[in-house]
């Protein structure tokens, strides 16, 4: 079952990040040196305000941020109004940037078909690459070329690169994959975040199996 375009704010993407990073945990007792976080999750819930929080019992929510660090990110893109491609490739690019919304999200697993082709195989004739991770951002050119007209010098795919540098890995997790007015569509854009400077996509989980037909959500689906 697809999840209609109104449900796609909500599902666009249950975890960004996935990273064995080297990052700072809370602080300890004076003089010690901060523990170093083995993981790294940030949690994306485009559309989700803080009134909607305070609004709704939200307990699994609640349960997280009594022992999460939590900040209130708005990045901000080109456009007066981000959508979530937008905003995933700027948080990529540590810059503003800007997406084609019609086809940021066709991020497909290399075998996955778009239009009777492989998407590994229309990647490699997009880009002259041959991809070496579990997904591809099929408009990464388009993209590329969208940003390259826009004076901000965005780097797209800066995040993941510096991190794979460093030898830490970076997963991308989430579907919104829908059906609008026209057709099937593919809304992945979390995967965004997760690209290298290719458009390649190392780790994740992105395809459509995430969602689950459950008729006592809304729109009958869930992630």
């Amino acid at each position: 079952m697809r999840a209609s375009r109104p449900l796609r704010a909500l599902l666009a993407a249950a975890v960004l990040l996935a990273s064995l990073a080297a990052a700072v945990a809370g602080a300890g007792p004076a003089g010690a040196q901060p523990e170093p976080a083995r993981r790294v999750l940030v949690i994306s819930l485009p559309g989700l305000t803080w009134a909607d929080v305070d609004r709704h019992p939200l307990p699994n929510l609640e349960s997280l941020f009594a022992d999460a660090a939590l900040a209130d990110l708005a990045p901000r893109g080109v456009s007066p109004r981000s959508g979530p491609g937008d905003a995933y490739l700027t948080i990529s690019a540590g810059s503003r940037a800007t997406t084609e919304r019609t086809t940021d999200g066709q991020v497909l697993a290399l075998e996955e078909h778009s239009s009777g082709s492989a998407a590994g195989e229309i990647f490699t004739r997009r880009t002259g690459l041959t991809a070496e991770g579990q997904y591809v951002s099929l408009s990464w050119p388009s993209l590329l070329r969208r940003n390259a007209r826009q004076p901000y010098d965005a780097v797209l795919g800066l995040l993941a690169t510096t991190l794979a540098d460093e030898g830490i890995p970076i997963a991308a997790i989430g579907n919104a994959d829908g059906t609008d007015s026209i057709g099937a569509s593919f809304e992945r854009q979390v995967g965004l975040v997760a690209a290298d400077r290719d458009g390649v996509v190392a780790d994740g989980a992105l395809r459509d199996d995430l969602l689950v037909a459950d008729p006592a959500q809304p729109f009958g689906v869930r992630l």
